[in-house]
């Protein structure tokens, strides 16, 4: 593969010549103000000091905005890059990640930089050029809804989608998921990402998708069992479904369970649960552990309880704990159209409150003003 070569470079002459005539036209002000103080006294004088730090105060603010459009300006570039632009194609790829940023900018409450940042962390995941441009406003919408890092909320929607495939056409889906689930649990999006990294692939070779991941992780959080450590004990208990020990092959004639069909296909991980919870149907607490332990060994144990808790509770619609919340995450993801109804609805109630309004108001105005030099 051929090498590309980052080159960044901005053109502010024409900004430095626009605030050179600004600075030129105060001091112009700041002078006649001072021959007019000659005749009207220390009125005019204090005219003149509020012109002269007015010019201060533009000259500053110049500064900073070039200062922080070019760090806007690197990060989009090694985003571009690393995501496998060319050199022909750099410039129009930049360009066209830089609009996409600037945009959301000015309807959400999210930096350019911080954008900027998070379209590296995507890339760095594996998302190429048209991946960013298809996948990031729905990420940028999910970081909104679910008030999560951006950048944390980008590398999760990209780990979820390179587990479970699907790509760009799963970003809304899987960005509603992540978001509906924060909003339902004590599992946040950024917590998502490290239970992906430990039971996602099992999970994901088991047949199970990401909807089913996400209720057993959230639901086993709200039973004080964190994201991390419960999907590490979920890991445990898929891996002896999947090849059962001889205490657990024994533990499973005598329940009368199995987590194949006949066809020896792994079962849908919500119909387990369904089998292992009415297998153990009348036992006695001690003797459910028991059970579990020998079928999942303690840690998978542990993961495994509170899920058939909620397999066999009883919300107020009829549903069970668990269908009650899948089929939430569930009608969020239905389809892409629902998802970016979801999110865009969503992110938009966010951003009524006043902590939110005023983020949005910062970012909206950092937009405008990088939008400006970028057309310098």
């Amino acid at each position: 593969m051929a090498n590309v070569v980052a080159t960044f470079t901005a053109n502010i002459a024409p900004f430095q010549a626009a605030m050179g005539k600004l600075a030129t036209s105060v001091q112009a002000g700041t002078d006649a103000a001072s021959n007019a103080g000659q005749r009207v006294g220390g009125a005019m004088a204090s005219i003149g000091k509020a012109s002269t730090i007015a010019g201060v105060a533009v000259g500053a603010m110049a500064v900073g905005a070039i200062k922080s459009y070019g760090t806007f300006q690197e990060s989009i570039n090694k985003a571009a890059v690393i995501a496998g632009s060319s050199n022909k194609s750099l410039k129009g790829d930049m360009k066209d990640l830089e609009t996409e940023a600037l945009s959301l900018g000015k309807t959400l409450p999210i930096s350019a930089e911080d954008a900027g940042n998070a379209m590296i962390e995507m890339a760095r995941n594996g998302a190429s050029i048209k991946d960013l441009k298809a996948e990031f406003p729905a990420i940028a919408k999910a970081s909104a809804v679910a008030g999560a890092d951006l950048a944390g909320t980008a590398t999760t929607v990209q780990q979820a989608m390179n587990i479970w495939g699907g790509g760009a056409k799963n970003a809304a889906k899987d960005s509603a998921i992540l978001a509906k689930n924060a909003n339902m649990s004590n599992a946040e999006v950024e917590d998502m990402g490290q239970a992906f990294a430990n039971v996602g692939s099992t999970a994901a070779t088991l047949g199970i998708g990401i909807k089913d991941t996400s209720t057993a992780i959230g639901l086993m959080s709200n039973a004080g069992l964190g994201a991390a450590q419960g999907s590490q004990d979920l890991a445990h208990a898929l891996t002896l479904m999947a090849k059962p020990s001889k205490v657990a092959a024994s533990e499973m004639q005598k329940l009368g369970i199995t987590y194949t069909d006949s066809q020896g296909k792994f079962k849908p991980f919500p119909q387990i649960l369904k089998e292992v919870a009415s297998a153990t149907d009348g036992m006695s607490k001690s003797q459910k552990v028991a059970a579990l332990t020998s079928l999942y060994g303690a840690a998978g144990a542990k993961a495994m309880l509170p899920l058939l808790i909620q397999t066999e509770k009883k919300t107020k619609s009829g549903k069970s704990g668990w269908d009650a919340y899948s089929d939430s995450l569930g009608k969020v993801s239905s389809s892409s159209k629902a998802a970016n109804k979801y999110l865009s609805d969503n992110a938009n109630n966010m951003t009524k409150n006043v902590g939110q309004s005023l983020a949005q108001m910062k970012d909206a105005f950092d937009a405008v003003v990088k939008t400006s030099i970028g057309t310098i």
